[in-house]
């Protein structure tokens, strides 16, 4: 007999929320416009970030393939960043911004 990692009930979810109860779910807010998307756009972060934290910028197609990334620090982020999508077909993606304690993301549409 070994030692049970997991003690609840499998699927329930309880094992998730423990593991990840120091991460901040979209509490930064992603602010980005134009939305839908001709060839940039702006991305900003509505609430003040840790400033001197790097986050890592992902662009994700709607499949779930990632597109791009790149890094950029919560001071820029707080700025506002342009990203140039002139290359992207039309279509839904998700951009997420990330770092070790916050997670935000948000849908967009690339138009031509």
């Amino acid at each position: 007999t070994g030692i049970a990692v997991l003690n609840g009930d499998r699927g329930n979810g309880q094992f998730a929320i423990n593991c990840e109860v120091t991460m901040k779910f979209n509490s930064l807010g992603i602010k980005l416009y134009p939305n839908p998307v001709q060839t940039q756009t702006r991305v900003q972060f509505v609430n003040t970030p840790p400033l001197t934290e790097t986050f890592n910028v992902t662009i994700w197609s709607a499949e779930g393939a990632m597109i791009m990334t790149r890094k950029e620090t919560g001071y820029n982020l707080f700025q506002g960043v342009t990203i140039d999508l002139s290359n992207l077909s039309s279509g839904t993606y998700v951009i997420k911004i990330e770092s070790p304690s916050y997670i935000d993301a948000i849908k967009f549409v690339k138009a031509h």
